[in-house]
């Protein structure tokens, strides 16, 4: 199985570390496709990760919605081989809490 992490948060110090590592670290190999998910967009010469055929950067996937389903229909759209995810990184501010999409 292929082995995808995605870092939720990756422009925090915490985020930021951890895609770090993922990308040059001892870990560097294990991850065949990293993704760090960011707010806004980040200026590749300002965040100094490694250039990295591994490595996806995306912004702008709504996480402040209450609902599942408008989170998971923004990674779809945006995640290339978003089904192949096997670790998650959340390194977020706040905890998320999301309803069904039926209340």
């Amino acid at each position: 199985m292929s082995k995808h992490a995605l870092v939720l948060g990756a422009s925090g110090i915490q985020g930021w570390a951890i895609v770090n590592e993922l990308l040059q670290g001892q870990n560097r190999h294990v991850f065949p496709r990293v993704t760090a998910v960011t707010n806004r967009p980040l200026d590749p010469d300002f965040v100094l990760w490694p250039q990295s055929s591994t490595l996806q950067v995306v912004h702008g996937i709504e996480l402040d919605t209450t609902h599942l389903a408008s989170v998971v229909e923004g990674f779809r759209k945006k995640i290339l081989d978003v089904e192949l995810i096997s670790h998650v990184y959340y390194c977020g501010r706040r905890i998320l809490q999301f309803k069904d999409e039926t209340d």
